[in-house]
């Protein structure tokens, strides 16, 4: 059985793009000049910042020289289009032009990405030359970093993040890099560590990333009140507060004060990021009621991808998902999700297949995403990868990732031509999502309990097929409904519950 698809909770963290994609998203600019200076998101660039606070065709030419020095143009990007829409001298618009070329040729792609090993491999490669050359480029060292951590080489990359924060320690893009890397690496003691210095921050990007890495350590956030403050002055757009502002929301929801959260998600709504608008996705589904952006944000994979396995538009919950696991190709999520509407929802095991390898590769350790790709090689047949698959996986961390490891292993042992073990694995793993209160669980591990009966003619096909048809009546519009929509009977929930053990509780079996 493969894990669910991974909604149940979500804390927005920082994303964690290549500096290039980042700094092509807008995320590491100021919109007024009364904000923190572009000399600490990009050191030495002096000139960049006078511009920045007071735009001037004098001042673009001198923040324009930087081009011949800098490696990556981005930054120069605002002072191209301010060239560009005044009557700039020949010579400052042809220098204009020139660097406009490069910028159109360094935009990255939605889907590019370093995503076969070869290609980190390579891009480790690459980095250390330049970082040989350039060693005290910040940036660089945290596009080491994620490069790193793709290839799961998770003790290196913390090194790496640990030099760029040596030479940055306030730099935005350095600090929300280091926080995402510590909460994926489930450290988030470090990330607060790593944000010591920027404490008292009115940049609403880190402080949005201070709050997110509190959740995620327990703490209670200690940046509140600073949030606040930020969230209620005229300083910031919308697009700039909208990811802080749904950081206050999630944390308003999980304290119960309801009504003061959707203050929050509203004021997220006119221009949000892809992340906020992926988080009130998420909080409009899980307090029931709707709330949409205004505006639609570019790169909204997540987002779209969970709305479409909500509404088990399966072919769209596939594409965004690829998507996603593109943009964020270091993440559990997106391979989880992926693996899991593939799998369950298409019966794509091939596309689940591909979307757990490429997110085994950066979380080797994962239990969920190994399981997930046990269960789509076993539904290939591919019986010895899927039971080498298994043998490796990590030791279970909690009841109900032993319930999942059962069933697949229950499902192996069917494929493998053994039903007698198989129907041990899956009965062991209904009964203890029954115990463990897991009802949606145990319907879908009865109802692939019930696919593997059929698929082998055994006389307790029907038996099992009426167990699992009776579960997902308990459970509206689950997923279980969808398996045993697809079963070659018909199935009447009348038989004896004989497969299931009498002690469970009564309630589960009527």
């Amino acid at each position: 059985m493969t894990a669910s698809q991974g909604t149940d909770e979500r804390n927005l963290v920082p994303r964690w793009r290549p500096f290039r994609v980042s700094a092509a998203l807008g995320e590491l600019t100021f919109s007024s000049p009364q904000r923190q200076p572009s000399s600490v998101l990009f050191p030495d660039m002096e000139a960049l910042s006078a511009f920045n606070a007071a735009p001037t065709l004098h001042k673009a030419a001198d923040a324009l020289s930087l081009a011949f020095s800098l490696r990556d143009p981005e930054p120069l990007r605002p002072v191209v289009e301010f060239i560009e829409s005044k009557n700039a001298n020949p010579l400052l618009s042809a220098t204009a032009t020139h660097v406009r070329r490069q910028l159109d040729q360094s935009l990255t792609p939605a889907g590019e990405t370093w995503f076969r090993v070869e290609e980190r491999n390579a891009a480790v490669r690459t980095l250390r030359d330049e970082l040989r050359r350039r060693p005290r480029n910040p940036t660089k060292w945290v596009d080491l970093a994620l490069a790193q951590t793709l290839l799961g080489q998770a003790d290196k990359a913390r090194r790496s993040l640990s030099t760029a924060l040596g030479l940055a320690p306030l730099n935005r893009f350095v600090l929300r890099s280091a926080v995402r890397f510590f909460i994926h690496v489930e450290d988030p003691e470090a990330a607060q560590y790593a944000l010591r210095e920027a404490k008292g921050s009115s940049d609403p990007w880190i402080l949005a990333a201070e709050i997110a890495s509190d959740e995620a350590a327990g703490s209670t956030p200690s940046s509140i009140r600073d949030a606040l403050v930020v969230l209620t002055s005229a300083n910031f757009t919308p697009w700039e507060l909208s990811e802080l502002a749904c950081t206050v929301a999630h944390a308003e929801f999980n304290d119960g004060r309801d009504k003061r959260a959707r203050k929050f998600l509203e004021q997220a709504r006119p221009k949000p990021t892809e992340n906020a608008a992926a988080q009130i996705a998420f909080e409009s589904n899980r307090g029931g009621f709707t709330v949409k952006p205004v505006q639609e944000p570019e790169r909204r994979f997540e987002a779209e991808a969970i709305e479409a396995g909500w509404r088990k538009d399966w072919s769209a919950a596939m594409e965004s998902g690829r998507k996603w696991q593109q943009d964020q190709p270091f993440a559990v999520e997106p391979a989880t999700f992926l693996s899991y509407v593939a799998a369950v929802g298409a019966e794509r095991y091939d596309i689940a297949e591909e979307a757990a390898r490429i997110g085994q590769l950066a979380n080797p350790q994962d239990a969920t995403i190994a399981n997930n790709l046990a269960f789509a090689l076993a539904n290939q047949d591919k019986n010895a990868e899927a039971g080498a698959v298994l043998a490796s996986c990590p030791a279970p961390k909690d009841e109900q990732e032993a319930a999942t490891y059962m069933a697949t292993r229950g499902l192996t042992a069917f494929r493998a031509g053994s039903p007698d073990a198989g129907r041990e694995g899956y009965r062991h793993a209904v009964e203890a999502c029954l115990d463990l209160g897991l009802l949606h669980q145990a319907a879908l591990a009865a109802s692939l309990w019930a696919r593997e009966e059929l698929r082998a003619k055994t006389p307790s096909a029907i038996e099992v097929a009426d167990i699992a048809a009776r579960l997902a009546s308990r459970v509206p519009d689950c997923d279980a409904q969808v398996v045993l929509a697809r079963l070659p009977v018909t199935v009447s929930s009348t038989h004896a519950w004989n497969l299931i053990d009498p002690a469970l509780p009564a309630e589960w079996l009527r």
